[in-house]
C-alpha cells in the first residue's frame, strides 16, 4: 500500500513539472488518469509526437480540433509506435487503431466515423488499458 502512495505522488509531482513545461491536462479513460500534452494549434497537430523519441506509461498527446472530421494521423519523423484513438466531440471512442509503426509513413490512418479529438499513447496502451469503442475520456 505505501509503496502505491510513492507512486502516486510520484506522478502527481512530475504530472506538475511536466504542466509547468509544455501544455497539458488530466484524462481519465476506464478508472485510468492519464497525462495528455496537448496540441490544439495546426503547427502542434501538424508536428505532433514527430522527433520524440518516446512517451512515459499513461502519458499521451491530445489533438484538439475545431470542428467534426475524419482527421488524418501519419508517422512522419517517428521514432516509436503508438496506438490511436478517435474520440466524438463528448470524448468517446469511437475508432481505434493500434500498434502503428514508423515504418507506415507515407500512410495516413483514417477513421471511418466523424471525431472531434484524437490521441496518441505508446503502441500497447489501448490493450494494456483495456480501452475501446464506447469508452469515454474525461477531460
Amino acid at each position: 500500500m505505501a509503496v502505491a502512495v510513492v507512486a502516486g505522488l510520484l506522478f502527481i509531482a512530475n504530472y506538475e513539472e511536466r504542466a509547468a513545461e509544455e501544455d497539458a491536462i488530466e484524462a481519465r479513460v476506464g478508472g485510468h488518469t492519464l497525462y495528455m500534452l496537448i496540441a490544439d494549434e495546426a503547427d502542434e497537430r501538424t508536428r505532433g509526437l514527430s522527433g520524440r523519441d518516446g512517451l512515459e506509461q499513461d502519458t499521451g498527446m491530445l489533438f484538439i480540433f475545431d470542428s467534426d472530421g475524419r482527421h488524418g494521423i501519419w508517422m512522419k519523423e517517428m521514432r516509436f509506435a503508438i496506438d490511436i484513438l478517435w474520440l466524438d466531440r463528448d470524448g468517446k471512442v469511437v475508432f481505434v487503431r493500434e500498434d502503428i509503426g514508423p515504418e507506415t509513413y507515407p500512410t495516413v490512418f483514417l477513421p471511418d466515423v466523424s471525431a472531434r479529438y484524437v490521441v496518441e499513447m505508446v503502441a500497447g496502451s489501448v490493450g494494456r488499458l483495456g480501452i475501446q469503442r464506447g469508452h469515454s475520456f474525461d477531460f
